[in-house]
């Protein structure tokens, strides 16, 4: 795993969440570079949603959408590898993967 940045003032348990963060990302891209999508599904919340990469054309908004996506490319994607670089923690709900 790369490193683990946490903002300032994380409270004493941020480090522990944060790798439970990273294990379930973890377990969706293993799942996802074998062409099984369903990871993903079953993480993202069906009330709050938001959703964008390079892959879409705009920001996914609803899970419904996000769910037609997730078929149209499910047993699709296969790589054998990937590497978290550098991943940052904040407390103000804004979460960056670089990986």
């Amino acid at each position: 795993m790369g490193r683990l940045v946490l903002e300032d003032g994380m409270p004493p348990d941020a480090e522990r969440i944060a790798g439970h963060i990273v294990g379930l990302e973890k377990a969706a891209l293993d799942r996802w570079f074998k062409g099984d999508t369903s990871g993903y599904a079953d993480l993202w919340s069906k009330d709050s949603f938001s959703y964008f990469d390079a892959v879409v054309k705009e920001r996914v908004d609803s899970h419904a959408e996000i769910m037609e996506f997730l078929a149209a490319i499910d047993g699709k994607l296969f790589a054998d590898g990937y590497e978290f670089r550098e991943l940052g923690f904040s407390s103000r709900r804004t979460w960056i993967w670089l990986f």
